[in-house]
């Protein structure tokens, strides 16, 4: 699993800059007038800690199997260059039940995280160009500016 370790130091990196995100928002927060949009916002991005914390979790587990298995003496599942398994997902500590288990949690927390992402974005959008845009075009036919 040549990607255990990148996947940690990954994860652990992403969490850590969580706080530092959260911490500029804030700072903008204090600095424009507060709206619902901007509160909705605030609200969303303080619920993000536990959707990053969770593949940072499952990558642990991953890196402690892969250890564990690799003391023992098994071989636990990776792929060469061809993409080809070097061994079975169920020589890994826990056997293939454990391994199922955590892909699948592994897919609900990376798809947690994505979705909160997304919306927490979405909202910081709206409420930094809510009343900033015109709803029809400013000038031109068709939508197309002025003096083409």
């Amino acid at each position: 699993m040549r990607l255990v370790w990148p996947t940690v130091v990954l994860a652990a990196a992403t969490l850590a800059l969580v706080p530092v995100t959260t911490e500029a928002g804030e700072r903008l927060e204090h600095r424009l007038p507060r709206t619902p949009l901007t509160r909705a916002h605030a609200e969303l991005g303080d619920g993000l800690v536990p959707w990053v914390a969770g593949p940072a979790v499952v990558a642990v587990v991953v890196a402690v199997r892969h250890v564990v298995a690799v003391r023992a003496g098994r071989r636990v599942p990776a792929t060469d260059g061809g993409g080809a398994p070097e061994v079975p997902a169920g020589t890994a500590p826990g056997g293939t039940v454990v391994t199922v288990v955590v892909a699948v949690l592994a897919v609900v927390v990376a798809v947690g995280a994505v979705v909160t992402t997304v919306r927490i974005g979405d909202s910081g959008a709206r409420a930094a160009w809510t009343g900033q845009v015109a709803e029809q075009p400013l000038g031109g036919s068709q939508g197309e500016p002025d003096g083409g």
